[in-house]
């Protein structure tokens, strides 16, 4: 397995698989809301970018940390070296939220 490290404010995250729900109903106006809303978890994380003073910005995600992303359209796929994972890098200003207490067998 490749040993990646993220540089600056990037973050590496996998995406949860979605699951097949049956039976449920979604309003449309709620739909074309969170259509693109979709739960990872944070893989790696780089040292944060600099400041104008050139010291490092702190970086507000962690490595284990269960967050919500926007639209995948603005990252990076990574190969993980397992055609079953799904791992995106991002920018951290893009990244929506860290949900915590989150359940994947609930949540997802």
């Amino acid at each position: 397995m490749v040993n990646f490290k993220p540089i600056k404010d990037n973050v590496l995250i996998e995406l949860f698989p979605p699951k097949e729900k049956e039976g449920e109903i979604i309003l449309a106006d709620v739909t074309k809301s969170v259509q693109n809303l979709q739960y990872a978890t944070v893989i790696a994380v780089g040292p944060g970018k600099r400041g104008k003073d050139g010291n490092r910005l702190p970086m507000s995600v962690e490595a284990g940390q269960v967050i919500l992303i926007g639209d995948v359209q603005n990252c990076t796929p990574v190969k993980s070296g397992d055609k079953h994972r799904r791992w995106l890098m991002f920018k951290e200003e893009s990244l929506a939220g860290i949900c915590d207490g989150f359940d994947a067998d609930t949540d997802v």
